[in-house]
């Protein structure tokens, strides 16, 4: 079995032939949880309407699945049905 080469025309970060070393995971701290809550404020802050605007469409669209499932009977898709809104 030939292993897998990439084309000539190909970009060397493509390169197929050598093993591409795993990403090593670092320990996440208290610090790392409150740097990304202070940062998400500051978006939400700097353009509140963007980030209600979506809250509310996928609140409504959730709700009115919801509604649909229960109003035709099918109780027994509520679950699948939402699940992309939780």
């Amino acid at each position: 079995m030939t292993p897998l080469t990439a084309p000539a025309h190909t970009p060397a970060a493509l390169d197929f032939t050598r093993p591409t070393p795993l990403p090593v995971a670092r320990e996440l701290t208290m610090d790392d949880l409150s740097a990304a809550l202070s940062d998400a404020a500051a978006d939400f802050r700097a353009a509140p309407l963007y980030g209600l605007a979506f809250g509310g469409f996928y609140t409504l669209v959730g709700a009115g699945a919801l509604g649909t499932c229960i109003a035709f009977g099918w109780t027994h898709l509520v679950v699948p049905v939402i699940s992309g809104f939780l």
